[in-house]
């Protein structure tokens, strides 16, 4: 199912329009490797290859954000909220220093 069909089941389902900037997708392409040719984000690619996109182009950082580090990221939420940690590094390491102690 593509895009543009899961945002029409979206609205539908949730009974709510989606956002607005949702309906520019199908001015964004893609250029797939293996099929050798531009692909509409919102027309030509499936709910399942869309999100494996956006794995594969996450930052590292974002896709290192699971098991361990969402757990560091909760027990120091606290310190994150008063800014005094910034980012992923600053979080695993405070909270592998606490560990440590």
């Amino acid at each position: 199912m593509n895009i543009e069909k899961v945002l029409e089941l979206q609205e539908v389902i949730s009974d709510k329009r989606v956002p607005i900037d949702m309906h520019s997708l199908n001015e964004y392409y893609y250029f797939s490797q293996s099929k050798r040719k531009w692909l509409s984000l919102s027309k030509d690619i499936d709910i399942i290859h869309f999100i494996r996109l956006a794995i594969k182009h996450l930052p590292e950082d974002v896709l290192m954000c699971k098991g361990d580090i969402v757990e560091m990221y909760e027990k120091n939420k606290d310190i994150i909220d008063r800014g005094v940690l910034s980012n992923i590094e600053d979080i695993a390491n405070e909270t592998y220093s606490y560990t440590r102690d």
